[in-house]
């Protein structure tokens, strides 16, 4: 009949157990993220780049054919990604939205120009790039002016660098944080059999016999922690589509499925030899070091 005290190790075991799959779980996730956005690094960057656009304000008295025809020539310039023309009409409800009111009434006529809206490519988003579109754009006979934001985007160039530095430290760091982690929740989980291993090594086992049942222990629970966070991995992927579809797609199956097989080889490889050393540690330790 199992005692009492028995009972109580046993829970506790479990609970240890429990416990250290459900830290790794969640270490492993988190790294897990980390590579979500250290691999769309370049499609969040594009997104970015691709938001950037100039307004060409068109001439007055240009006719609707010489309009369609300067905006297929910007359709297949170099550096267009996409155009948009806006007429009078448009140009003026755009900004009574803004204004919010309706300047039209107290004016005989509509001053606003018609315009043309390039987007574009993020190849060609750079300052140095759009100000030599900008030259370029000037010089031709139907445009009047060009205007672009240029403080946005020596933001957004500016932001964009940052963000791919300080997503770099941050994996590394999470890496770091994570090994340190696992290695720690795993040594805690040795060190409370670390009397059953001396008994072990007493009674002649090798130390391949001693090892084998924690080895084992330690890629099952690998296993287990790295299939539970791509469990969770996958619902993180549905909720960051949903909400920032456009910047992160995860098309890529080939690259997903790298990452997936990374995340449970991480873990595992992290269990396996952190139980390895700590296993070897006890193994070689004398009996009156075992209580400190």
């Amino acid at each position: 009949m199992v005692s009492k005290e028995q009972k109580i190790t046993n829970i506790r075991l479990r609970s240890s157990y429990l416990s250290s799959i459900i830290s790794m779980s969640l270490v492993l996730f988190l790294l897990g993220v980390a590579g979500l956005f250290f691999i769309n690094a370049k499609q969040i960057t594009k997104y970015f780049r691709d938001s950037i656009y100039i307004d060409v304000y068109l001439n007055a008295g240009l006719k609707e054919s010489d309009i369609s025809q300067f905006r297929k020539q910007l359709d297949i310039a170099p550096y267009t990604r996409e155009t948009k023309y806006i007429s009078k009409d448009d140009a003026a409800k755009n900004f009574e939205e803004q204004m919010g009111k309706d300047f039209l009434a107290i004016l005989d006529g509509n001053p606003l120009p018609e315009s043309i809206e390039i987007w574009i490519s993020a190849t060609y988003s750079s300052i140095d790039s759009i100000s030599v579109i900008q030259q370029q754009l000037e010089s031709m006979p139907q445009v009047e002016s060009v205007k672009y934001e240029k403080t946005v985007l020596s933001l957004v160039n500016a932001n964009i660098r940052k963000i791919n530095l300080i997503m770099a430290v941050f994996i590394l760091l999470l890496l770091f944080v994570s090994m340190v982690l696992i290695n720690h929740t795993i040594r805690l989980s040795v060190y409370a059999k670390r009397f059953a291993i001396h008994t072990m090594k007493l009674v002649g086992a090798t130390k391949f016999f001693i090892s084998k049942p924690f080895l084992i222990q330690s890629v099952v629970r690998g296993i287990i922690s790295g299939l539970i966070a791509i469990i969770m991995l996958y619902g993180a992927i549905y909720a960051l589509q949903s909400e920032f579809r456009g910047i992160l797609e995860f098309a890529d199956l080939v690259t997903m499925l790298i990452l997936l097989i990374m995340i449970l080889l991480l873990g595992t490889g992290i269990n396996y030899f952190s139980t390895y050393f700590a296993v070897r540690k006890y193994i070689r330790i004398d009996f009156d070091k075992l209580y400190y």
